[in-house]
Order: structure tokens, then C-alpha cells, then sequence
């Protein structure tokens, strides 16, 4: 749980200022940039309090993070480190987002949820007590909650569901399907749309497209399911790699962490 030097996390937004006592109260014009040295674990941190569109105050936002003034961070929500929420994404409930993690395209971060590493966030939504981390990339409408972990340089790029307990991590990548329980995903594996992996299911290379039977042993390679639509698709993913590793060369690494998926 993340803390400030003197109040816990819910004080140490609602305290601010005695006059705030409901989410959608306007932030005083007086207070609007107003930096401040918090400490919320790992050290004095200059912060501010974020204002949402519709006036309100918002949750604490590190001076070397970025926060458009379109979007939306809740009052216990934090965003640290060199993070980056653009456009009408949103940071809601006690979400974390930290090291140099992309939210974007509409993106949403709830609960609490923890988003870091250098991820990408966009046209997704986690919540629950979800982790993304790495260098993973979500996008299309993928939904990842409960206690499911994504991370190293997986590729999720469609309307997938990952909750539960699952771990999806190594090169993967994913276009649809649902990953759930206790699940493992690793290697290069390739989740196809209407694929079901749930249990104990491990899985690290090969294509999945239907549900995994319960009586694939774990650690069985899946056989690759040949097809021009199945081509197309790595051929993207590998375009986008290509561009995120460019961008990655050039991003500050002051406050980036150890994965920990």
C-alpha cells in the first residue's frame, strides 16, 4: 500500500484540504499546480493533485509523470514516476500507474490495479487486483482482472479476457480468447480467438484456437495452425516490437523497477 510520510493513502489525498469532502467537489483555483513534497514509499516525490474535466479533484500526480487535462484520475488513484495517461483514459478507484507505462486510446485502470514497467496501455480495461508490467502492450478491447499478472513482451491486440490468477508472460501473444484460474502462458505462444485455456493449463509455444482439454499434459507444445490470417498478424506484432523497441532506447530509466511477473 502505497503511503505518504505522515497520512495513509485515503488521507493523504482527502486531507489536502478541508474544504474537499466528495469526489466531484471543484478543486480550488488557488490549489490548481500546487507542488508538493510527498513521500508514497520509495521516497520524497514532487507531486500535485491532478484536476479532472468536469473540475473535480483528482489523485496525486508525480511532477515527472503526465496527465492530459482531458482525462480522469480518481482522488485515491496515483500516477508516478515518467507514466504517461493521454486523451479520455482514466485512472480510477486506488489504480496505480508508475515507471513508464502508457495509458492511452481510452484505456481504463481501476480498482487496484497496478500498471508499470514500460507497458502500453490502449482501448482496454484493468481492474481487480490485476498487474501489468514489463514490456507488455494490451490494446482492443482486452479486459484483465482479478489477480492476473501480464508481462515480459507480451502482445495482446484483441478482445481477450485474462483473469483469475493467470500468468501471461515471455513473447505471447494474443489475439482473443480467455485466459483464466491458474493458467500459464509463456514462450511465443499464440492465443487465438475462441480459445479457452482455465485450470492448471500451461502452455509455451504453438498456436491455441479452441479450448485446451483437460488432458494435454502440461508443457505439450500446441501444433501451429497454418493460414494467411495467422501470418498477418505476427507480421504486425513484429512491426509494432520494432517500433516500441526504437521508442524504448530514448525513454528515461531513473525510476524503471525490476519485473517481478
Amino acid at each position: 500500500m502505497l503511503r505518504s510520510s505522515k497520512k495513509t493513502r485515503s488521507e493523504a489525498v482527502a486531507g489536502q484540504s478541508s474544504s474537499v469532502n466528495t469526489e466531484n467537489s471543484p478543486a480550488p483555483s488557488s490549489a490548481v499546480g500546487a507542488v508538493e513534497v510527498m513521500d508514497f514509499g520509495q521516497g520524497p516525490v514532487e507531486a500535485s493533485r491532478h484536476v479532472n474535466p468536469d473540475g473535480s479533484w483528482g489523485g496525486w500526480v508525480a511532477t515527472t509523470a503526465h496527465v492530459d487535462n482531458t482525462a480522469f484520475v480518481s482522488e485515491t488513484a496515483f500516477v508516478l514516476g515518467n507514466s504517461r495517461v493521454f486523451g479520455d483514459s482514466r485512472v480510477e478507484d486506488e489504480a496505480l500507474v508508475f515507471d513508464n507505462a502508457r495509458v492511452q486510446d481510452g484505456a481504463q485502470v481501476a480498482g487496484e490495479a497496478m500498471v508499470g514497467g514500460d507497458c502500453t496501455l490502449a482501448d482496454v480495461r484493468v481492474e481487480g487486483r490485476a498487474r501489468i508490467m514489463g514490456r507488455a502492450h494490451v490494446a482492443g478491447r482486452a479486459h484483465v482482472l482479478g489477480e492476473a499478472k501480464v508481462g515480459g513482451e507480451v502482445r495482446i491486440l484483441g478482445p481477450a479476457v485474462i483473469d483469475g490468477r493467470a500468468l501471461v508472460k515471455g513473447k505471447v501473444f494474443v489475439a482473443g480468447g480467455r485466459i483464466t484460474d491458474d493458467a500459464m502462458i509463456d514462450g511465443d505462444a499464440v492465443i487465438r480467438p475462441g480459445a479457452v485455456l482455465d485450470g492448471a493449463a500451461e502452455v509455451f509455444s504453438g498456436v491455441v484456437t479452441g479450448p485446451l482439454a483437460p488432458s494435454t499434459p502440461a508443457r505439450d507444445e500446441i501444433e501451429w495452425v497454418p493460414g494467411m490470417t495467422e501470418a498477418e498478424l505476427l507480421l504486425e506484432d513484429a512491426s509494432e516490437r520494432d517500433h516500441e523497441d526504437r521508442r524504448l532506447e530514448s525513454a528515461p530509466d531513473r525510476f524503471r523497477r525490476a519485473e517481478f511477473v
